[in-house]
């Protein structure tokens, strides 16, 4: 602690701050308090992406954040993955040597050496359970078309194997392409999807994930058949996933508040677009729109979830997405019911 806040006391300090800057800092008390007063008006429905939206230019930044980060924990499909990540202590068992992991952070914004980093430490929080692991190495500053075409090639080595994807930022975008357009013809097979501040719906920051999908040709080392169809839509990341609804998938997402942000955070959260509040790069409101398995929001967190932290959790999760896998194979199709003519 520095020698004048020592001499002065937080609360004193704080008290000139505000006397001297003349702003007040709402508390996280109030925020709460503001929080729980809005939520009243939900009971009825949900809480939609536009809605915090109108909160954030209504109550600011930190209110619409708390409300959402609520509205994604008061979900029933969370609270039944959060009482089976703690119930589930024993986390490392022989079987998941039969499941590869498949790691992948890419983020364009940063160094290679920050992503693979990144990469190495998820790659030890599931290797320490048991799970056999897989971390290409990622090509930087490639599009999004070219990246998604690389995994499958690599994939292609475990035809076979039951597969869980760990994915971080833009590497998740990509994952989203490779399941939604070529899963069905790639002859894998898929049990779960670990998503990590994926940017699933684009991006505020510059450039736009738009144009990271379209960015100059030079990038691309493999040529994509679909990629005129794309670039004349321009819109395929701003639109619902096209996954069964089924589909065994984890994502968590980072909720950075006002009084951790950066000069340079701050003039982002000014200029926030229709998704509200964010972590500096993912589009949080949106995942309220998710209907595919478990949204997971973590409330002081960044971009890079500090995966240490939630080590235990994490393996949970991946235990988590085997256990719902082997749920829905032994699940029996319900018959067809077939009605009496005119009924």
């Amino acid at each position: 602690m520095h020698p004048i806040t020592r001499s002065l006391g937080g609360e004193l300090l704080e008290f000139l701050t505000e006397l001297f800057t003349k702003k007040k800092v709402a508390t996280d008390i109030e925020i709460s308090w503001r929080g729980q007063k809005i939520l009243k008006n939900f009971v009825e429905r949900e809480v939609t992406p536009r809605d915090i939206f109108d909160i954030q230019q209504e109550q600011g930044y930190d209110v619409a954040a708390w409300v959402l980060y609520k509205s994604m924990r008061d979900k029933p499909k969370f609270q039944n993955f959060a009482s089976f990540i703690d119930e589930k202590k024993e986390r490392y068992s022989p079987k998941n040597k039969e499941t590869v992991v498949f790691i992948m952070s890419h983020n364009p914004w940063t160094s290679a050496k920050t992503n693979n980093n990144y990469q190495w430490r998820l790659k030890n929080i599931a290797a320490d359970v048991g799970y056999e692991c897989c971390m290409p190495e990622i090509p930087h500053r490639r599009s999004i078309f070219a990246n998604a075409y690389y995994y499958q090639e690599i994939l292609k080595r475990y035809a076979g194997r039951k597969i869980i994807f760990v994915t971080h930022s833009v590497a998740s975008l990509e994952m989203r392409w490779f399941l939604e357009k070529s899963l069905e013809t790639a002859n894998l097979d898929v049990i779960g999807w670990l998503n990590i501040s994926g940017l699933l719906f684009g991006t505020s920051l510059p450039p736009s994930t738009e144009d990271w999908f379209v960015q100059a040709k030079r990038y691309f080392t493999y040529q994509y058949p679909v990629l005129p169809e794309v670039s004349r839509s321009n819109s395929y990341c701003y639109s619902d996933l096209k996954l069964p609804t089924d589909f065994p998938m984890v994502s968590m997402v980072g909720f950075n508040p006002s009084k951790l942000f950066t000069m340079g955070d701050s003039q982002k959260a000014k200029e926030l677009k229709f998704w509200g509040p964010n972590d500096g790069y993912v589009t949080l409101a949106d995942y309220l729109n998710v209907q595919q398995g478990v949204v997971w929001p973590l409330w002081n967190e960044g971009h890079y979830v500090d995966v240490e932290i939630y080590k235990t959790r994490i393996q949970g999760a991946l235990n988590y997405l085997t256990t719902e896998a082997e749920i829905l194979r032994a699940a029996i199709p319900p018959r067809e019911l077939v009605l009496p003519p005119g009924y």
